[in-house]
């Protein structure tokens, strides 16, 4: 590959990373400063490439002068493996450090070393998936930048599949439900767009599956049908009983405690991973 390719190559590829860090971390960074990074990295690359040929000493020469040499030459040998490898991991540090700074500013040690890692993890991703697929395909510059195209599309959505499911844990509650003297702790979700509210007092409910409501016992009194809208259904009852009391917990802290509030039952499972069992009413957040 000559220079000029590989340098746009890296440029290409440099600025997708930075995009990648800049979705995964919901970084604030300009177009202008992401590209200024991109560049200063193909240069940093393309630069590392020409001192590499001119000093004409890498790790493989350096292993083989270990190999063929005698107790001196091979202690050089040695010394010279690992001070390439230095110098390699030296070079690769700064160059990333000075192209996440350029990109991103950040204010702190702290935050600096936080945009390496990501930056680190990513690029190592992509490192990974290039060298399974072009380990037996092309290497031609298109096929490179479908590639790089790929791994961008595919780290975007990972990244909002992964702020979604923190979004989700930061929702998620413990409550404990008491009812006719016995006790069940399910997991909840508080929903926002739970706005039901029962007909006679216009109190808030909050949506139980059917399933963790049989854990509460067999029977169940004071049922009332709560009418409610939903996509799918215009239309429809809910069925409702009214608890004795309930503890809402985060991490083992208790955040409150509800009296007698109202349960809807849902014969449907809330969640399809069954990660909660409980939509807590949107008015309680």
């Amino acid at each position: 590959m000559y220079l000029d390719v590989f340098f746009l190559v890296n440029v290409i590829m440099d600025g997708m990373l930075l995009l990648l860090v800049k979705r995964f971390l919901k970084a604030p960074c300009s177009w202008r400063s992401m590209g200024a990074a991109a560049v200063l990295g193909g240069v940093w690359a393309c630069g590392a490439v020409i001192a590499e040929n001119a000093l004409g000493c890498s790790a493989v020469t350096a292993g083989s002068v270990w190999e063929r040499g005698t107790m001196i030459a091979g202690s050089a040998g040695a010394l010279m493996v690992w001070f390439w490898w230095l110098v390699r991991f030296l070079a690769w540090f700064s160059g990333a450090a000075a192209m996440v700074y350029l990109a991103f500013r950040p204010g702190t040690r702290r935050d600096l070393i936080r945009y390496l890692l990501v930056f680190w993890i990513v690029s190592a991703a992509a490192g990974g998936i290039y060298g399974a697929v072009l380990r037996n395909g092309s290497r031609s510059l298109a096929g490179v930048l479908c590639i790089g195209i790929g791994i961008c599309f595919g780290g975007s959505a990972a990244a909002e599949y992964l702020r979604e499911q923190k979004r989700l844990q930061e929702r998620l509650y413990e409550v404990t439900i008491h009812y006719q003297g016995r006790q069940e702790t399910v997991k909840a979700l508080w929903d926002t767009g739970n706005q039901l509210y029962e007909p006679y007092g216009h109190q808030p409910v909050h949506v139980i599956s059917q399933e963790a409501v049989r854990r509460l016992g067999d029977q169940v009194t004071g049922v009332i049908y709560i009418p409610f809208s939903a996509v799918g259904t215009e239309h429809g009852m809910l069925p409702g009983i009214r608890a004795d009391w309930m503890e809402v917990a985060k991490d083992g802290t208790m955040v409150r405690r509800l009296e007698r509030p109202w349960l809807g039952i849902s014969r449907e499972p809330l969640s399809a991973a069954r990660r909660y069992e409980m939509l807590l009413h949107g008015e309680e957040s």
